[in-house]
């Protein structure tokens, strides 16, 4: 077999285009039949919300936050917890379209598509404009609904989280108290128990006073004053056996205190614990909501009239509009240029079996 040179085949192609026109016809009007009643379009439409992140929260790295907080919301829409109330909303519409759907059907027809913080879309497809509309609708409004409760979850969950961390700072509080009113306490034994004290001096009435400054309640309280100066070391002791029943009775005190914030700690890590999961971990400082209803939206309005017409006109919020995933169209020009691919493929062929000599000949018979 003889070579061939392109621009020949180029020039047999050129003579020969009716041989090309015929099959890219056919082939568009095969692909614009196929599409039409072959494989029927799908169809799409998206619930569009607002998303926002308060940034000034987060004080160490809030990039990586928000990426990482935009990937739980990305799983959330399309979790068990939001498709279960789509399910229902779809069930009790009564069409016979979704009839036998599992959550596995409705995840196959639903994508959250989005970027960043910002405009996000949770697209929808099916097989008419209605019910793609119609999905589109139900699980923004199921998403929507879901992500708010678990926003107010998060809420519920930074303020039991506060009030752990302020029975936390209560309890190493009460401890230290107790711990040096502990001290005090065999301090002033220790004193009492000596048998060979026979004055008290200076250094002694100070070292006193400072060991029953302790000998106070978790409610505060006065402390018995020392004897006056020159008093006997049998009314010092008589003080001190006092002092010290104050302070066995506010040791007693300060350990129902720790109980009690003990307990309170325990509610409250419940109830922490509790908001955790039913946040599934969307942070109380996110902000998500339809356009219109996205908080600053007034001061956006007015500081940035033109950016906020766009804005608000790009969103069909939970009203989406339906379009086709592929039209008749777009079948057409597919099978056209299948067609075309047909004839350059025959020209190929024909250039590989026949060699130049046979294009040549076939350039003289035409």
């Amino acid at each position: 077999m003889e070579t061939w040179r392109l621009s020949t085949m180029g020039r047999w192609l050129l003579r020969h285009w009716l041989l090309g026109l015929p099959l890219m016809v056919i082939g568009a009007l095969l692909g614009a039949a196929l599409v039409r009643w072959g494989f029927p379009t799908p169809y799409w439409a998206d619930s569009t919300l607002y998303v926002g992140f308060n940034a000034d929260a987060v004080l160490r790295y809030p990039e990586d936050y928000k990426n990482w907080e935009l990937t739980q919301l990305d799983g959330f829409v399309t979790s068990q917890a939001v498709l279960q109330p789509v399910l229902e909303a779809l069930a009790a519409s009564g069409d016979a379209y979704w009839k036998g759907w599992t959550p596995d059907d409705l995840a196959a027809h639903l994508q959250p598509r989005w970027f960043t913080a910002g405009e996000w879309h949770l697209h929808a497809t099916a097989d008419t404009p209605r019910h793609a509309t119609f999905l589109a609708a139900v699980w923004g409004k199921a998403a929507l609904d879901k992500i708010h409760a678990a926003i107010q979850e998060g809420e519920r969950f930074l303020a039991a989280d506060r009030r752990w961390r302020m029975l936390e700072t209560r309890r190493e509080a009460a401890e230290a108290a107790r711990a040096r009113l502990q001290a005090a306490r065999k301090a002033l034994k220790g004193w009492l128990a000596s048998g060979e004290v026979s004055t008290v001096g200076a250094a002694d009435r100070a070292e006193m006073a400072y060991w029953a400054s302790f000998a106070e309640f978790p409610e505060g309280g006065r402390v018995q004053p020392l004897p006056p100066e020159g008093a006997t070391v049998a009314d010092y002791r008589a003080w001190g056996e006092a002092v010290l029943r104050q302070m066995e009775a506010a040791d007693r005190a300060w350990q129902a205190e720790l109980d009690d914030i003990a307990a309170a700690q325990q509610q409250a890590a419940a109830a922490r614990e509790a908001a955790r999961k039913l946040s599934a971990g969307i942070s109380a400082e996110w902000q998500v909501a339809l356009a219109a209803d996205m908080p600053g939206n007034a001061a956006l309005e007015a500081e940035e009239p033109a950016f906020w017409a766009d804005l608000a006109a790009s969103a069909t919020g939970l009203k989406p509009q339906a379009h086709a995933v592929y039209t008749w169209k777009d079948g057409a020009a597919v099978g056209a240029l299948a067609g075309l691919l047909l004839w350059i493929a025959w020209a190929l062929l024909a250039a590989l079996w026949q060699g130049e000599r046979a294009f040549g000949e076939g350039e003289g018979d035409a």
